[in-house]
């Protein structure tokens, strides 16, 4: 009986012995710890640049420019420049002279900018809006200067200016989007060029296409000049 015991037990199959928690054979459990996924700061969003207050003196140009579309100046000459030097005038500085003489003027005093949105009261100057030398090419720099009324919030530009087929008028120009007329709800740039027959392949017309750069006017520095 004992052998047969014995028998039984060998040929009985053996099944493992699992142990308990580790903790009561004398090891300390292994603890995953979760892995903590690294703290990102959300990117820091820009804020559109804030557009400067016209001063007093930018608020005195604009306020003769826009005189100045209903009443004609009396004493200057009735283009371009002379709608810009009667403007100045009102608001009490004196600038003579041409659309170039009033870019080297604003050259020399370092007035210049690149902007895509000016402040109101500055200068802007265009390249090109005619053929000033009647050699049918483009190569007409500086023909023509108006004055910036105000800025949208699209950056859309509003300028007023004299000299042109109309008389004194205003002007739009969008410099992000130079090249469109339109957003097909507003008018982002006027025509200022006049499109003629036999026009070079590379003329442009629209005023953002033809813009060359603006003039923040310092009253004291121009002042200083006479």
């Amino acid at each position: 009986m004992r052998f047969l015991v014995l028998l039984l037990i060998g040929c009985a199959p053996k099944v493992p012995r699992v142990p308990g928690p580790l903790g009561a054979v004398g090891r300390q459990p292994h603890v995953i710890e979760p892995i903590e996924a690294p703290t990102v700061a959300p990117p820091e969003v820009e804020p559109p640049p804030r557009r400067a207050r016209p001063d007093a003196f930018q608020q005195s140009v604009v306020s003769a420019a826009r005189r100045y579309l209903e009443v004609r100046p009396e004493g200057f000459r009735d283009d371009c420049s002379g709608y810009v030097s009667a403007v100045f005038d009102r608001a009490g500085v004196r600038l003579t002279g041409g659309t170039r003489d009033m870019y080297a003027l604003a050259e020399e005093q370092h007035l210049l900018h690149h902007r895509k949105e000016p402040r109101p009261g500055d200068l802007a100057f265009f390249d090109d809006t005619y053929d000033a030398n009647r050699d049918g090419r483009t190569n007409d720099p500086l023909t023509h200067v108006a004055v910036v009324l105000e800025v949208d919030d699209d950056g859309t530009i509003h300028l007023a200016h004299g000299g042109t087929g109309r008389g004194r008028t205003t002007l739009t120009m969008n410099l992000y989007r130079p090249d469109e007329r339109s957003d097909g709800d507003h008018v982002l740039n006027d025509w200022l060029r006049r499109q003629k027959p036999g026009d070079p392949s590379n003329t442009h017309y629209f005023a953002g296409e033809l813009w060359r750069a603006f003039a923040t006017v310092d009253p004291d520095a121009v002042s200083a000049t006479e």
